[in-house]
């Protein structure tokens, strides 16, 4: 019986979220009651932002990220600085601008790892907004929940995939660490722009707050890792070593190191390397599959 009423076989699907007791009768005998949670998996759209403190309109697109975050929760950001003080450390082994194919100008911006999101002009920024906000949000198959357990500099990180189909083996994980906070001066071409939310901020606005900087990729491929085949409603789990954030701390120019300006993106990324759900969480906190 679910929620005292009796169910034919041993299957119950309901498109009703909330939380649901189940128990069974035996010959007169009942069980004690157990709790499940139906929900609906909703997409967070992965959006990867290439930057640089060097780049006079690359605030273009913080402008965007800002407005978006302003409509939906729904997104994960992560800043890939080029070529400044925030380049994250494994670039001299991989160019991350050559891997995505990203070209030598910026700003670029990429919604869900392949889908370039025009930026050329500020014109464009409210029909970006409204196509990225239109994704958020929106029902999907496949959820993600990460476990991160926080002592002083330590970080441990465990990633769960669940999935109403499955996936296969094509399926890849990345997980990247990222840190808000960083303090650096920005250049700013917006400077004499009337009507720019940079009008007279100057070139460069100094001591600019930088948020969702990647720090490092956790996975051992830049591209994400692949997993192995997860079977429909199979939780599949990845602990990742212990992360040392002191390794990543930032002290130049005033920044202070404090981990809890940490966090940890994971983007589930399909055959073509379209990122399919994207989370993050601050370094020390949970989230669970539906949220």
């Amino acid at each position: 019986m679910v929620n005292n009423n009796p169910i034919s076989g041993n299957e119950f699907s309901n498109e009703e979220s909330g939380i649901y007791s189940v128990k069974a009768t035996y010959q007169g005998n009942t069980s004690t009651p157990t709790d499940f949670e139906i929900f609906t998996p909703k997409r967070k759209v992965a959006l990867e932002d290439y930057t640089g403190t060097w780049c006079g309109w690359c605030p273009r697109v913080l402008l965007l990220i800002e407005e978006v975050e302003d409509v939906t929760e729904n997104i994960v950001p992560i800043a890939i600085h080029n070529e400044d003080k925030m380049v994250f450390s494994t670039e001299q082994e991989v160019n991350w601008r050559e891997a995505f194919e990203i070209g030598i100008s910026l700003p670029k911006l990429r919604a869900n790892r392949t889908d370039n999101i025009s930026v050329i002009q500020d014109s464009q920024i409210p029909s970006a907004v409204d196509y990225i906000t239109s994704m958020a949000g929106s029902e999907t198959n496949n959820t993600i929940a990460i476990d991160t357990k926080l002592s002083r500099d330590k970080l441990k990180v465990n990633v769960k995939l669940l999935s109403e189909e499955g996936l296969n083996s094509s399926h890849k994980l990345a997980i990247y660490l990222y840190q808000d906070g960083l303090i650096y001066d920005q250049h700013n071409y917006y400077n004499t722009v009337e009507g720019s939310r940079w009008f007279g901020e100057g070139d460069p606005i100094e001591n600019f707050t930088h948020n969702h900087v990647l720090e490092a990729s956790l996975t051992e491929n830049l591209l994400g890792d692949n997993i192995e085949s997860i079977s429909a409603y199979q939780t599949w789990n990845r602990t990742l070593p212990t992360v040392d954030l002191s390794s990543y701390a930032d002290t130049a120019n005033g920044n202070t190191f404090d981990p809890k300006r940490f966090g940890v993106a994971v983007f589930l990324v399909d055959e073509n390397n379209t990122a399919i759900n994207a989370q993050s969480v601050k370094a020390g906190e949970n989230v669970d599959f539906d949220e």
